[in-house]
């Protein structure tokens, strides 16, 4: 980035700053923003679960994607051993990754049922487990 334009971003950047800051002290009304949260949870267990939830698809997606490019890897591997030992490494560790998500996300459920034995099933693996 040439200098000029650091400096001239650095200006207005301070400028901005400085205009936030003294406005409300000269009797501007200060800027409210009004942020909700996109977890609509009330305890640390809710957030935790939220979490998981959402890692699920994304980390399943991942691993498609992964599996994808494994297979690419072999395609073009051409019979080198060395290519075709990266895209086995990359079908494991694809494999690794997308179990460790799949068992921690039940790992979770588990300790959370043992932890609060009362609780209602709340994902596919405590209704699963209620069923047998």
């Amino acid at each position: 980035m040439k200098k000029s334009t650091l400096i001239f971003s650095s200006i207005v950047l301070f400028g901005l700053l400085l205009v936030g800051v003294t406005a409300p002290a000269y009797g501007a009304d200060p800027i409210s923003i009004d942020v909700k949260s996109p977890i609509d949870a009330g305890s640390i267990d809710e957030i935790i679960q939220s979490i998981i939830n959402a890692m699920i698809p994304i980390g399943s997606a991942l691993a498609a994607v992964m599996y994808l490019w494994a297979g690419f890897l072999f395609l073009n591997s051409s019979g080198d051993q060395a290519k075709l030992k990266k895209a086995r490494q990359a079908v494991i560790w694809t494999s690794v990754g997308l179990a460790v998500l799949l068992i921690g996300s039940g790992l979770v459920t588990i300790v959370k049922s043992i932890i609060i034995p009362d609780a209602a099933p709340t994902t596919f693996f405590d209704l699963l487990k209620s069923f047998c």
